[in-house]
């Protein structure tokens, strides 16, 4: 369980055993009709509807949604810790993505132009 949760004032929210849950467990009330101090989720919520609005023919509504939550999970997060993806925080290393797949390797041990030319040459 995270350590603080904050929502809107929805009416899913109201009954009095529920919010004595949400006090003993650090959740935190957005004020009502102020979706702004509530930024991050209605941001989410916002990128959401804009993927699903991207509909190409012959998807489904499942493959959209997956594709749309690998891209989310995987896009580094400024707001995280190290400027890292969920993914990689939740699961402790990068996952490999068709943009990770461009990238060129780069050898672990640099040669210089010289001694790449010594090592063709002298074969």
């Amino acid at each position: 369980m995270s350590e603080t949760l904050v929502s809107n004032s929805g009416t899913q929210f109201t009954s009095a055993e529920f919010k004595n849950f949400c006090s003993e467990n650090g959740h935190i009330f957005s004020p009502p009709y102020h979706p702004q101090s509530n930024g991050q989720a209605e941001r989410f919520v916002d990128t959401s509807k804009r993927s699903l609005l991207n509909l190409k023919v012959g998807e489904t509504l499942s493959e959209i949604l997956q594709t749309f939550f690998f891209s989310y999970r995987t896009t580094p997060n400024p707001g995280l810790e190290g400027y890292k993806s969920p993914a990689e925080i939740c699961l402790g290393r990068e996952l490999r993505t068709s943009l990770s797949l461009l990238e060129p390797t780069v050898p672990e041990r640099s040669l210089d132009i010289n001694t790449t030319m010594e090592r063709q040459f002298n074969c």
